[in-house]
């Protein structure tokens, strides 16, 4: 009886579900933050938005920021996942 709780318990486990993706908030308010410091606005002028990751790993974040007359600029910012910012791209760059 006890082995077959055993099974029971471990065949429970094997049919799990996947946990769920872990957030990237930190992720994308550290481009959000360095997007604004390169651009000159505060943070709260920006948006960022996880879009994915590179062939290396890196986390992709696109920032986007009200340029005046109506236009908008946008960057793309690496950042690894301790947070780190590892480069800002102008959109075409």
């Amino acid at each position: 009886m006890r082995m077959a709780g055993l099974l029971l318990l471990l065949a429970g486990c094997a049919a799990a579900p996947a946990p769920a993706p872990e957030s990237h908030a930190a992720e994308v308010a550290a481009c959000a933050a360095a997007v604004a410091a390169h651009v000159g606005k505060d943070v709260g002028a920006v948006s960022a938005t996880w879009t994915g990751t590179t062939g290396t790993g890196l986390g992709l974040v696109t920032v986007t920021d009200a340029q005046g007359a109506g236009g908008e600029r946008v960057h793309t910012c690496e950042v690894d996942g301790a947070g780190r910012v590892r480069a800002i791209r102008h959109t075409g760059a």
